[in-house]
């Protein structure tokens, strides 16, 4: 994340794009506010140098850009962030509540917005709020006259208690007691915490690892498919000998993604906890 100041500066400049393919954009140093005079310049050279303009082409009096892809889609990043669900404020999560449900009555969030500052003259409070919002990338505004002229929802605001319900769900299942890979011994049988959801089929759980790993594997999607084919290769071992053989390399790479793909490591060991209990059984 960029430093306050030069979010501001970087805000100011997505304000006068004007959708140009180019994504050049220019204007003057007074268009800023009074107290970035003496750091405007030295803030667009960091906004370039930091990969979010690809071009600075600035003189004296005017400065010239060309926003870079993480320029322009920098507040949506920010929005999409899921530290930002323990993060926002209850009263920004209120407003956004309020601004999703007047969208889906067709009415007008800048109506709702000065309706809001109007009734917060004294502590500007509510202005404070917008802002919250506007700086995480969940609402467009625009002022005139210290008051809303236009605002807008992003589709990060739009989305948003859709994808902090979604981000609890994973919270919550990633707190249940799982199944745990200790060390191997010689006998290349493993130690084993407690197994929880047996009664999932084996076939239903690998369907279900294999969404997921579509859904939030990101740039290791490739890696865990290659481990969840192990996996399968391994349980289909156990299934065909009523052994459980010695894989440490195997158990070694799905320890690797214990912390990035926490997850991932989850389903995967539960996923061979089931498959133990069922052979120790005689089940299968």
């Amino acid at each position: 994340m960029l430093q306050k100041l030069e979010e501001e500066v970087l805000l100011i400049i997505l304000e006068k794009y004007d959708e140009n393919s180019n994504r050049h954009i220019s204007g003057y140093y007074s268009e800023f506010p009074e107290y970035m005079n003496f750091s405007i310049k030295d803030s667009i050279h960091k906004l370039k140098c930091l990969g979010y303009l690809a071009c600075n082409l600035s003189t004296l009096s005017r400065w010239e850009v060309i926003l870079s892809p993480d320029g322009l889609s920098y507040f949506e990043k920010k929005g999409m962030r899921k530290e930002l669900f323990e993060e926002l404020p209850n009263n920004a999560k209120e407003l956004l509540e309020e601004l999703i449900k007047r969208e889906m009555e067709n009415g007008q969030l800048d109506e709702l917005l000065r309706e809001k500052l109007e009734e917060d003259k004294t502590d500007k409070i509510v202005r404070g709020i917008i802002g919250t919002l506007k700086y995480n990338g969940l609402l467009n505004v625009h002022w005139a006259d210290d008051t809303v002229y236009y605002a807008e929802l992003t589709n990060v605001g739009r989305t948003y208690f859709e994808r902090e319900k979604k981000y609890m769900e994973q919270i919550e299942k990633l707190s249940k007691p799982s199944v745990s890979i200790g060390s191997l011994n010689n006998t290349g049988i493993f130690n084993m915490g407690n197994i929880t959801d047996s009664n999932i089929t084996i076939d239903n759980s690998v369907s279900q690892i294999e969404k997921e790993i579509e859904e939030k594997g990101n740039e290791d999607k490739e890696e865990l498919r290659q481990i969840l084919e192990e996996v399968k290769d391994y349980i289909d071992n156990i299934n065909a000998t009523k052994n459980i053989p010695k894989n440490t390399g195997l158990f070694k790479r799905i320890g690797n993604h214990f912390n990035k793909q926490q997850w991932f490591y989850s389903q995967v060991v539960g996923l061979l906890g089931q498959t133990l209990l069922l052979a120790m059984g005689n089940k299968i």
